[in-house]
């Protein structure tokens, strides 16, 4: 139906420098909207564009990358070192992650991946993005990506993803949460919620 998945991995190896930027993806001269993103120090994430609706039958994409603003993260906010704030903060597990192809539908088989997303940490936060990814092997066959409006402190939050299509050969999941620690606005406040 000439829509397309991109997804890319960034890694940033900075201890304590983090970016903010601009981004979108070129598939042969055609670009896709344009996103914010981030990445924290010492952080690897994904960045996607799901579904786009491609004019033209070219199947490669090249991550394009503007406005990148570095930021050095204040020690003073981060006591008593970046490394140690951010375990505390980034405390996301996920159990019990299955992948299986026998859901019906009417009359169409689709996939179903199920786990379950527990925050340790003492702290909540608004909005995690959760992006869930399907392999085989090692290649990335199927992607998207969930939004919870929030998530508690020491909550467990049964998930559930319906991939509209049976996809077969599916070994593994990598499901990673995404949340800006270092935007004051990301977290839930400690009490009245």
């Amino acid at each position: 139906e000439k829509r397309l998945d991109f997804l890319v991995e960034i890694i940033n190896p900075n201890t304590t420098w983090w970016a903010e930027f601009d981004y979108q993806f070129d598939n042969a001269g055609e670009l896709t909207p344009l996103r914010k993103g981030y990445v924290l120090p010492s952080d690897q994430r994904y960045l996607t564009e799901l579904g786009y609706e491609s004019k033209n039958q070219s199947r490669t994409g090249t991550l394009v990358v503007e406005n990148i603003q570095w930021h050095r993260v204040n020690p003073k906010a981060v006591q008593p070192d970046y490394a140690t704030f951010a375990t505390l903060r980034r405390q996301f597990r996920i159990d019990n992650p299955t992948y299986t192809r026998d859901l019906s539908i009417g009359t169409q088989t689709v996939g179903q991946s199920q786990f379950t997303l527990v925050n340790d940490s003492a702290f909540g936060y608004w909005n995690p993005s959760i992006t869930v990814v399907l392999l085989r092997g090692t290649t990335p066959v199927a992607v998207t990506t969930i939004q919870r409006a929030d998530i508690k402190g020491g909550e467990s939050v049964p998930m559930t993803v319906t991939w509209f299509e049976n996809i077969a050969g599916v070994n593994k999941s990598d499901i990673r949460v995404d949340v800006n620690i270092l935007d004051p606005k990301a977290f839930l406040p400690t009490s009245g919620i």
